[in-house]
């Protein structure tokens, strides 16, 4: 039977147990007919190479490529995307998992509703003591995907499927971190139509750094996410949503430098509103 999906994933610092949990979720699914495409991208990884090896001979829909070099996940994704075959193509994260039926589910999602192109799904967000928060953003805010994806976090990038002719039409950008929003933004623009499955389907593994660590994160993103607004002005030039997140981009960026504000104002401030996210 011709396979209908290709998975693609990166691996680079994984844990094993991490990757091993991570494929075996793919490879239980109860949608059987994938290529699952799996890039290393850190040569220097040898316990995840083998790992991944040991997993292909036990399946051989498991297709292993290994870089030379690390060429950054951006670059990675797009070689991927060069020898994915398949009508859908569904991303994937080596230190993450997805319950059995999250592609049986997305498959006949877009089966039935041929004029979307893109969709994701809910997830559940698992930090390293165990606790689970459960994200289902709504179908609603989808079908008005110009203004509330400056609104709202909707995309987790990793539950993401497609049909292949998105993926063959626009790819990765040439910059770092995060690579997917570009992305999203070039998708939005050309008119694609995204869609959500109201329901957790992806196990999405949460890191809580200290608070050194996560204003050196925001620092980094704030300034890559305001490059790239600023750059992308002319195609959003009179949609006042697209505004409003620059506006709260450049407060995160000026903020970020501000090490004392960050700690006391800014992160305060985001705790209380992921908590009024999560009641609603």
């Amino acid at each position: 039977m011709i396979p209908k999906i290709s998975v693609i994933m990166s691996v680079y610092y994984e844990s094993i147990k991490e990757l091993s949990r991570s494929i075996e979720s793919i490879l239980s699914q109860t949608y059987k007919d994938f290529e699952y495409i799996i890039i290393l991208d850190n040569p220097s990884n040898i316990e995840a190479k083998e790992c991944i090896l040991e997993h292909q001979k036990l399946d051989q829909r498991i297709i292993f490529i290994e870089n030379q070099k690390n060429i950054k996940l951006w670059a990675s994704l797009n070689k991927w995307l060069s020898i994915a075959r398949w009508k859908y193509i569904a991303r994937m994260d080596g230190d993450d998992s997805c319950l059995a039926d999250r592609l049986e589910k997305q498959y006949d999602f877009f089966e039935e509703n041929p004029e979307i192109d893109i969709l994701f799904t809910g997830w559940r967000e698992i930090n390293e003591w165990g606790d689970v928060f459960v994200r289902t953003p709504k179908k609603r805010f989808f079908e008005n995907i110009e203004k509330y994806f400056f609104l709202h976090s909707l995309l987790l990038h990793p539950s993401l499927m497609c049909r292949s002719e998105v993926f063959w039409s626009y790819r990765y950008p040439e910059i770092g971190r995060p690579e997917d929003f570009p992305l999203f933004l070039d998708w939005i623009h050309e008119g694609y139509t995204f869609s959500v499955l109201e329901e957790a389907l992806y196990d999405y593994t949460v890191q809580e750094s200290d608070i050194e660590t996560k204003y050196k994160k925001v620092r980094e993103f704030s300034q890559t996410f305001l490059e790239i607004l600023i750059k992308k002005i002319p195609l959003f030039w009179n949609n006042i949503y697209y505004y409003a997140m620059l506006l709260r981009i450049v407060v995160e960026f000026l903020l970020s430098r501000v090490y004392f504000i960050f700690k006391t104002v800014y992160v305060p401030l985001q705790k209380r509103i992921k908590s009024w996210w999560e009641e609603k």
